[in-house]
């Protein structure tokens, strides 16, 4: 919850995060670190807004 405190709090751009635009199939989107080995996905939604579209590992996420 620390890190979701973290990306609303930032506007979703905290060095902390190691938010990244995805490319492929998931071009729209962007991804932030909960921790290690968990990842959040999201899309810009509107200005201030995002959606979360998905949680999981790197591996399930992005394979």
């Amino acid at each position: 919850m620390a890190r979701l405190k973290i990306f609303r709090d930032s506007n979703g751009f905290d060095s902390r995060l190691k938010v990244h635009k995805l490319h492929g199939k998931q071009r729209a989107e962007w991804s932030f670190s909960v921790d290690r080995s968990y990842r959040i996905t999201f899309l810009f939604i509107e200005t201030g807004s995002v959606l979360c579209t998905d949680i999981g590992t790197h591996e399930e996420l992005y394979t």
